[in-house]
């Protein structure tokens, strides 16, 4: 909700509090007379965009080394800034609490459950009738 109202503070020129303000009461009147339903779909557009997004990318990446996985890699290795070091295991680690954060991907979880949740809620209100 913040970067919509920030978004909202640009576009318009309005002081900070106001694209905030505005923003909250369009999210609760929302989420009130829309509710499950609502939420349910904007989870399901968001999934999709996700997936096309990052599928995009990763065609057009494999697209720039001809999709052959060994020359994308050579060139990730070539890099002078990380060198053969970008293949090493355990890059993205640099303390305990990392590793525990990444382990564990709760967040991903989270979101996962809810948008599974939300569908079966949808599904057996539409069998319900």
């Amino acid at each position: 909700m913040v970067g919509a109202g920030n978004l909202i503070e640009i576009l318009f020129g309005l002081p900070y509090l106001t694209p905030e303000i505005i923003v909250c009461i369009l999210m609760i009147l929302y989420v009130t007379f829309w509710g499950m339903l609502a939420t349910t779909w904007v989870q399901i557009i968001k999934a999709i965009l996700l997936l096309f997004g990052a599928t995009l990318i990763a065609l057009l990446v494999l697209n720039k080394f001809n999709f052959n996985f060994n020359q994308f890699f050579v060139a990730a290795v070539n890099t002078p800034k990380d060198g053969a070091t970008i293949m090493a295991p355990g890059g993205l680690i640099s303390d305990p609490i990392s590793a525990i954060s990444l382990g564990s991907c709760v967040n991903v979880w989270k979101c996962w459950a809810a948008t599974y949740i939300n569908a079966l809620l949808y599904s057996f209100q539409c069998f319900r009738g």
